[in-house]
């Protein structure tokens, strides 16, 4: 895999590669669980994934 620690922009000078920060952990967490809850959702309309109740009134995917 290749991974890149920054983007390319096109701009009025051409193609500029520019570095951006590391993203902190926290982020990257906060970031596979809303990607995770999305991905989740869509599989539930689609009929292809149940979500199990608990006492709590939470709900998880099986």
């Amino acid at each position: 895999m290749l991974f890149l620690d920054g983007m390319y922009i096109d701009g009025a000078e051409g193609v500029m590669f520019r570095w951006i920060k590391a993203r902190t952990s926290a982020e990257l967490t906060y970031l596979a669980y809303t990607i995770a809850r999305g991905v989740g959702h869509f599989l539930e309309r689609q009929g292809l994934l149940e979500r199990e109740a608990h006492d709590n009134g939470q709900k998880d995917y099986l």
